[in-house]
């Protein structure tokens, strides 16, 4: 069970932080913005991953073997991520589901998908006063009964998130064991001035900020969503290691990304 409920986590948070793996010719409904800060694509030596959109809304993106991450608004608030396998008869399981519920100055985000859509994995994103979350709480997971929620196993962690007033730029993101508040790491962000490859993609900071949970060159676009990622350091909170990954671009005449280097991986940035 604990097994199904990481990669559950895992799977929906890679999902959206871009679905990001290659896609061929089957593309329709995408296509160049023409607009910088409003991506198109993102593509890698071997992966590409095209994005939609309606105005600055993104609505949908697309892997190469037609498995789709599609975004549901009601009027102007994010409600949900759906998760779409292509439609192949040897492909059993794929189909999953985030939610976001507001719920005072909280937003709980409820993930489930198949092969067991009866288990939620829920979290809890905290606001403060100006719209900032400023902590993320893992609440466990839950399994949908006829009788409600009952919860099947705790979360374990917890993450405190600083962040720059004006720029609203991520500053520090804090993760700590949820049981005793043991600090277990620390990773601290520094920008350009130059804007961010997502800066114009109309979603609530809350959500960007959600993605810093996860990692890599695709995911860390997420974080770019006002100027650009430079340098990201990880620091241990038991044996104070660090490690600190670059981030070098290429821009454009208009000083957007148009390319990044993290010395692991190159990824295009296309608009």
């Amino acid at each position: 069970m604990k097994l199904f409920i990481h990669t559950l986590v895992s799977t929906a948070l890679i999902a959206v932080s871009f679905c990001l793996f290659s896609c061929d010719d089957n593309t329709e409904g995408f296509g160049s913005t023409g607009r910088d800060g409003l991506p198109s694509a993102f593509k890698t030596e071997n992966q590409t991953t095209y994005l939609s959109y309606s105005g600055n809304r993104l609505l949908q993106m697309m892997n190469q073997d037609g498995f789709t991450t599609t975004f549901n608004y009601e009027g102007n608030e994010l409600r949900g991520i759906s998760y779409a396998p292509p439609a192949d008869p040897n492909i059993a399981d794929g189909n999953g589901y985030t939610g976001f519920e507001k719920e005072g100055n909280k937003i709980i985000v409820k993930q489930s998908g198949e092969p067991s859509m009866d288990i939620s994995y829920n979290q809890e994103i905290e606001l403060d006063g100006n719209g900032f979350p400023t902590k993320i709480t893992d609440l466990g997971a839950f399994q949908i009964t006829s009788e409600g929620y009952k919860k099947v196993w705790d979360g374990k962690y917890y993450y405190a998130l600083t962040f720059e007033p004006s720029t609203k730029n991520l500053l520090k993101l804090e993760k700590f064991n949820l049981k005793d508040s043991t600090l277990i790491t620390t990773s601290s962000f520094q920008y350009s001035d130059q804007p961010g490859s997502m800066s114009q993609v109309e979603l609530p900071l809350w959500f960007f900020s959600y993605h810093s949970l996860t990692s890599g060159i695709s995911s860390r676009q997420y974080l770019n969503y006002r100027n650009t990622l430079t340098e990201e350091t990880v620091t241990d909170g038991k044996t104070g290691n660090t490690h600190t990954t670059y981030y070098k671009y290429t821009y454009n005449k208009n000083a957007y990304p148009v390319a990044v280097d993290n010395g692991e991986e190159k990824m295009d940035i296309r608009y």
